[in-house]
């Protein structure tokens, strides 16, 4: 009895342990997959904000024209404000 008990939980175990490394798996796969798709776009000249400049993490070295337009209007705004 106790050698059927040790076999399943062993079983038990093994089932256990696979389901856990295939859900790291799929979420490492995930992960890749955006990654891949943003130096993707990146590399096409993509925006990978859909164009919403304000709260994109590589706008300060984004060279798109969307950014580019963008930060010539805000300094042409700033030295309107300091001429004022």
């Amino acid at each position: 009895m106790a050698e059927n008990y040790l076999e399943k939980q062993s079983r038990r175990n093994f089932l256990r342990d696979a389901v856990r490394y295939a859900a790291l798996a799929l979420v490492c796969f995930v992960a890749g997959s955006a990654f891949t798709k943003r130096r993707k776009l990146l590399q096409e000249g993509n925006c990978i904000n859909q164009g919403i400049c304000g709260g994109c993490r590589v706008y300060e070295n984004c060279r798109l024209p969307q950014a580019l337009s963008r930060k010539q209007i805000l300094a042409e705004n700033l030295d309107a404000d300091r001429n004022d």
